[in-house]
């Protein structure tokens, strides 16, 4: 069996690996996006996965685009691959790929489909507030995340943030994706219903900008989800502030405006939102480290009635 793996980040590693560990399976390329620079030194950044088939000495394709990409096209249609498998390449494959399979091209997408389809899913799932969420394989179409659903499995979200939940749902898709191409040919596939869906945009700064009037669990999960990028921010004395560890305060509701700090203790505060309150255990301040709630309470010298705002005042 003949794959063709397409996959750019770090949680695209386990089912590569997945792949490599059976003997029937030949993965003869990946193709990942091309390495970009990063950080405040513009260093070149590899792509995990990159990183990770090179080691395994398998070739690695960095094609800038696909569409219209004639030499991308050839290249992949003389390994004459029986799937295609994607997991989060970060970019929709034109039709003229995805029809070169013998068989199909498959997707790896952590989200229970038709919910959730688009680039985000994980993140968008938390902040929404959803029980569950899971790994859905399915046949790739040229619609975004349409295709008909091969396999899927649950998970339970609890209070995992989205980093973590992530790492589990690569896991379970690794192995999900294995049970697929095995036993593709005895796999029905299944049409989404699409009066069910929901759509999961790419992130944006600003989708972690706090409204404090808003519920406190919904400020929570807007904290767990959006890690590690954009992060959940406000403004104290006109810098940025992350928050990266937060708790509800039921039933601490105080007759304060909502960004109002509403007590103080020694190693933690509170801050007053629309209904109840969130305790703060660790944020950072623009341009310095993470640290602790009560590293920030000695360094700063908060005191109750503060404000922290949603816009630079």
């Amino acid at each position: 069996m003949k794959i063709i793996f397409f996959g750019t980040p770090k949680i695209a590693i386990p089912t590569l690996r997945a792949l490599l560990e059976y003997k029937n399976i030949e993965v003869s390329l990946v193709v990942c996006q091309p390495d970009k620079q990063s950080g405040r030194g513009k260093k070149i950044q590899t792509a995990p996965i990159k990183e990770f088939a090179q080691k395994h000495n398998i070739d690695v394709y960095q094609p800038n685009k696909l569409k219209d990409n004639i030499d991308a096209y050839n290249k992949i249609k003389e390994l004459n691959p029986d799937y295609l498998v994607v997991v989060a390449y970060g970019k929709i494959l034109p039709e003229t790929i995805l029809n070169i399979p013998v068989h199909a091209p498959i997707n790896v997408h952590f989200s229970l489909l038709p919910k959730y389809r688009g680039a985000a899913p994980v993140n968008w799932s938390i902040v929404k507030g959803e029980e569950l969420t899971g790994v859905t394989t399915m046949v790739m179409d040229k619609g975004l995340d349409t295709g008909d659903i091969l396999l899927s499995e649950k998970i339970v979200i609890n209070n995992k943030d989205s980093i973590n939940l992530l790492e589990e749902l690569s896991i379970v898709g690794a192995r999900l994706l294995i049970d697929t191409v095995n036993n593709f040919k005895n796999i029905k596939p299944l049409p989404q219903n699409h009066n069910e869906s929901t759509f999961a945009p790419m992130l944006k700064k600003e989708d972690g900008l706090i409204n404090w009037s808003k519920d406190a669990a919904e400020i929570e999960r807007l904290v767990r989800g959006l890690k590690p990028w954009p992060g959940a921010f406000s403004y104290y004395k006109n810098k940025s502030v992350k928050f990266f560890s937060v708790e509800v305060m039921y039933d601490h509701n105080k007759e304060m405006f909502p960004g109002t700090v509403s007590e103080i203790k020694k190693d933690s505060f509170q801050i007053q939102c629309g209904m109840n309150a969130i305790k703060v255990n660790e944020l950072q301040i623009e341009g310095k480290r993470r640290i602790k709630a009560k590293d920030f309470l000695s360094g700063y010298s908060l005191k109750e009635g503060e404000q922290f705002h949603h816009k630079i005042i």
